[in-house]
């Protein structure tokens, strides 16, 4: 499945933040070549699921490009939500694009369905220029939705 990562804001044609590199690193992936890129509405138009660490980025996202908020997600409230969808609702793997576009399609549907995630618990903060605890605070989190988000993208 390919995954891209965009930013709202940031430094275009940077390489990964050391410190992120690193976690990755930790975890088995590496981050040799990544750069760093602004979000376009090309990679807004063709992702299958778009996934922001903050509901502010969320929103930013739908003002320049509404028609992916169906698609859209914090990767909290995201995990969250997918909780709710069973596993036997879940496609079949066959084309990537198919099926994340059904995962994010069965994960909308969640929406207004089940009380919603507080601003706390919805957004990751943003580490970049903060100390470590932060990043490490990051880090967790997102480990800590690793698992429901491989559940339901099969990553």
């Amino acid at each position: 499945m390919p995954v891209t990562c965009a930013g709202l804001e940031g430094l275009t044609g940077a390489a990964m933040e050391s410190r992120s590199a690193a976690a990755l690193a930790e975890r088995g992936v590496d981050a040799t070549g990544f750069v760093a890129q602004r979000i376009t509405a090309g990679l807004v138009d063709e992702a299958a699921l778009v996934l922001t660490m903050t509901r502010r980025q969320r929103s930013a996202l739908l003002k320049s490009w509404p028609a992916a908020m169906k698609r859209s997600f914090t990767v909290a409230d995201f995990v969250h939500l997918g909780g709710f969808v069973g596993d036997a609702q879940l496609p079949t793997r066959t084309a990537p694009d198919g099926w994340v576009r059904e995962v994010a399609d069965l994960v909308n549907g969640q929406r207004g369905m089940h009380a919603p995630l507080s601003p706390e618990e919805a957004d990751i903060a943003d580490p970049f220029g903060r100390d470590d605890a932060v990043h490490e605070a990051m880090v967790t989190r997102i480990d800590d939705f690793m698992p429901g988000l491989s559940r339901l993208l099969g990553a």
